[in-house]
């Protein structure tokens, strides 16, 4: 909702984002709603790639329903402001996305889309979107998963009302389409669109467009607030808090009410997860537990997670100890080696993998012609004696670049806008921003 509540401001159109979000009431500038919305749309794409791409399609939806009955001056500052903010999000979530692109071939994503991650069977069913239980199951085929997806009544029925009160206004259309498509492509209706071959066959879970639709609702909030109340700013306000507060009393009574949550022992989970993060430092997790993602070219992956085993053991011919230190990224060993023996290190061997033995670096060469045909890092020690090894995963090549990259793209941004609010003087009044 970051992003859409910098978007509306409590009126819903962009330019009074970019007129209101000023440094004064009468004098405002471009660059702090600019950066407050590439902002948003750089940490939505950093907590989930599939929910922040739907949610920048959304957002360009909206941005480009504000340009509809705008003089062509108006329509080009909005349209250099929104390019601008998508640009400063795109550059600041950089780290995050350019990797994938860079390892798009060394990375094998053929099983993220099949099996338990397909898509078509995490559909979900309409009543489950006005269902008042609170389940704790899994996703999977039905109606009898046990898993939330509910949007609730109250948010369809704001999500109605403010369509209604938006009915003139080119943004309240374009949202209230975009909300009754995204409602629909979630439901057995929109099963086609998941298919095998489909764009967006790579989302696994349809679902998580619940999260997207749920970014519209402070639009249709404040189109209620604002159509009922006078128009006065702060009508506006007290009615979209009046609004919220009722939707979290239809809520607030969902985990007392259920029977399946009173029965869940938060307690001793509570205390189980604190002993497990407590131990912390002798388990290791892995990526082979679903096998989701694999090192291209592997022939025989893991049947089953990694379990009990030792993150780090011999094969043959030697003994592992490893270092209470490590991390499972950062992982020490020191090995005891009666005769020449091979080591084997229960990560997959992914691009950003660095290990050392005795302080003297395996080559990247080396490494992917002894990876074992699982995927797992595999090691030979030459010589008996005593060793120590270091594995550690260092990130994507090239990560120093792409930092300095997006400084420089982030740096030219604030110049150019710092550069248009000097030229403007910064003195675009309240009174040119028109509501909805």
């Amino acid at each position: 909702g970051a992003s859409t509540s910098v978007l509306f401001d409590g009126t819903g159109r962009l330019r009074q984002v970019i007129c209101k979000l000023g440094t004064t009431p009468d004098r405002h500038t471009v660059t702090g709603p600019v950066f407050l919305l590439g902002g948003s749309l750089a940490a939505v794409v950093t907590a989930h790639p599939m929910t922040g791409a739907a949610t920048w399609f959304v957002i360009m939806c909206l941005a480009v329903a504000t340009l509809v009955g705008e003089p062509r001056d108006g329509r080009l500052a909005q349209a250099g402001c929104v390019t601008a903010a998508l640009a400063l999000g795109a550059s600041l979530s950089a780290p995050y996305w350019v990797p994938f692109l860079q390892l798009r071939s060394l990375v094998s994503l053929d099983r993220a889309m099949s099996g338990y991650y397909d898509p078509t069977i995490h559909l979900v069913h309409p009543m489950q979107l006005l269902s008042r239980q609170w389940g704790f199951g899994g996703s999977g085929p039905g109606v009898g998963d046990g898993m939330s997806f509910q949007l609730g009544l109250p948010h369809v029925v704001v999500a109605v009302a403010g369509c209604i009160a938006l009915r003139r206004s080119p943004l309240g259309c374009g949202a209230g389409l975009v909300w009754a498509a995204l409602v629909a492509a979630m439901l057995p209706v929109g099963a086609f669109l998941w298919r095998s071959g489909s764009p967006l066959h790579a989302f696994q879970f349809p679902w998580r467009l619940l999260s997207v639709v749920a970014v519209l609702q402070p639009l249709f909030v404040m189109g209620i607030a604002f159509g009922g109340s006078g128009a006065t700013p702060g009508r506006t306000r007290a009615g979209a808090i009046a609004i919220l507060v009722v939707m979290l009393l239809w809520y607030a009574p969902m985990m007392r009410t259920n029977p399946e949550a009173a029965a869940v022992p938060f307690a001793a989970l509570e205390r189980a997860l604190m002993q497990r993060f407590e131990a912390s430092r002798q388990r290791f997790d892995v990526y082979a537990l679903q096998n989701e993602f694999l090192p291209r070219g592997v022939t025989d992956p893991p049947t089953a997670p990694r379990g009990d085993a030792a993150v780090v053991a011999c094969e043959a011919g030697g003994r592992v100890v490893i270092d209470p230190m490590s991390s499972d990224d950062d992982i020490w060993a020191h090995v005891t080696a009666d005769a020449p023996c091979t080591i084997v290190v229960r990560q997959f061997l992914f691009p950003g993998w660095r290990v050392t033995i005795d302080g003297r670096e395996v080559v990247p060469e080396t490494l992917d012609a002894s990876r074992r045909p699982d995927g797992l890092i595999r090691l030979t020690i030459a010589e008996p004696g005593e060793h120590t090894i270091r594995a550690w995963y260092a990130g994507p090549p090239g990560g120093g670049m792409r930092c300095a990259c997006m400084l420089g793209v982030v740096a030219a941004i604030a110049a150019v806008l710092r550069g248009v609010d000097r030229k403007r003087g910064a003195t675009v009044q309240a009174a040119e921003c028109r509501p909805f």
